[in-house]
Order: C-alpha cells, then sequence, then structure tokens
C-alpha cells in the first residue's frame, strides 16, 4: 500500500464504521461482511487461528469472532490508526490480535493459520504477488484463503485498462497457482442492482506444499 493510503485511511480510521455515503460507507461493508463471514464458516467451521489481512477496524474479524468462539483471530492492516481503532472496539474479544504490517510482510512464522481471509483489500497492495505469496506462507498445508475484491471480470472488465490496482481472475488465478494455492472457486460476494461488484475466490494451501520461504 502507497504512503498516500496508508494516510487516507489514518485519516478515516475514527469515521470508517459510520460513514452514510460513499466507497467506504457502513452499509455496504455490512454486507459484504456479511458475505465473506458465511462463505468462511461454511468453508471452515472450526479454524484454530484466522488471519484477516488489511483488516481495517476489524469489523470482519470482530463478526467472526462471534461464530469461531474458540479460535484466536489475528488482524493485520499498514494504516496505524485503524489499528488502534480496532483494538478499542475489540477491547472485550481478548482472542483477537491486531498487528500493523502490510501484506507483504506479514509477523507470522510459516503455516500458522487455518484460514485467512481479505475484504476488499487487494487492489491497495503495491506488490500483489507477493502479498498473495505471503498468505501462501503463513496458510498451514490444507488451510483455506478467501479473497474478495472489485475484480475486472464481467460488466468491470473495463477496469483492467484504467488502473493498474485491479486484477482480472484469469491473472489472480495465476498467482494463486504460482504459490502453491489450488482449486480456485469463484462466487458473487456483493451486487448492487443486477451488477456484481465485489468477487470472492477461495483457494486451499496442497496439503503437502513446503513453504514458499523454503
Amino acid at each position: 500500500m502507497s504512503q498516500r493510503d496508508i494516510d487516507r485511511f489514518n485519516r478515516l480510521a475514527g469515521s470508517y464504521e459510520t460513514r452514510g455515503t460513499g466507497w467506504g460507507n457502513a452499509q455496504f461493508f455490512t454486507a459484504l461482511h456479511q458475505a465473506v463471514a458465511a462463505e468462511a464458516i461454511r468453508r471452515v467451521p472450526a479454524p484454530l487461528r484466522v488471519l484477516d489481512v488489511g483488516c481495517g477496524t476489524g469489523s470482519l474479524l470482530r463478526r467472526l469472532a462471534e461464530h469461531y468462539d474458540k479460535a484466536e483471530l489475528i488482524g493485520v492492516d499498514p494504516a496505524a490508526n485503524t489499528v488502534e481503532t480496532a483494538t478499542s472496539l475489540a477491547a472485550d474479544q481478548p482472542r483477537l490480535r491486531l498487528l500493523v504490517a502490510p501484506a507483504e510482510d506479514l509477523p507470522l512464522p510459516d503455516a500458522h493459520v487455518d484460514l485467512a481471509v481479505s475484504t476488499a483489500s487487494l487492489h491497495n497492495w503495491a506488490d500483489k504477488a507477493r502479498g498473495i505469496a505471503e498468505l501462501a506462507r503463513v496458510l498451514r498445508p490444507g488451510g483455506t484463503l478467501i479473497l474478495t475484491d472489485l475484480v475486472a471480470t464481467g460488466t468491470l472488465r473495463w477496469l483492467r485498462h484504467t488502473s493498474k490496482r485491479h486484477l482480472g481472475p484469469t491473472l489472480i488465478d495465476r498467482l494463486l497457482a504460482d504459490v502453491g494455492l489450488t482449486t480456485p472457486r469463484w462466487s458473487t460476494a456483493v451486487r448492487i442492482g443486477p451488477l456484481p461488484i465485489m468477487s470472492t475466490v477461495t483457494a486451499t494451501r496442497r496439503p503437502h506444499a513446503r513453504s514458499t520461504a523454503d
């Protein structure tokens, strides 16, 4: 994530979950996090450790904590103010651990988590290939990744030509495969009217995969 983006999220940290309009509005993210949480719970019913990359103010982690009542939940975000806000909002959740870090340099050991999620964050990563490689590294063999973002596909394929931030599904599939994440399955997380806006890809780390650091 660029320093400009980090500064922007730091400025928004105190109001991010209550904004009424625009891309970051609370209603949109409530629907988005509800869809991602439902997919996570369906795919991985009882993980020991869950990671949210680009966790923002921690609203998805708090939602997951309601269902995963025994899991350790870890959130990372490069914007320190959002992590501070997330820590404050999760003061009554001792199982949540929140860290300041970018997707490209996760402060976790290899094969540490059973489930990794990232929601509306990928388009902000400075090095998307490295970020996906880091997610693969910290997933245990057989672990699951659920990645949701504004993907340049279908009615949104024009994004490939106007913004380097947004990738198409073919390139994302290739980046996943390059680091041992297999069987990608695509679905729509959020629609606005008839238009699919946010897409989710779910992938699994090969059961016998070695760390990408090996």
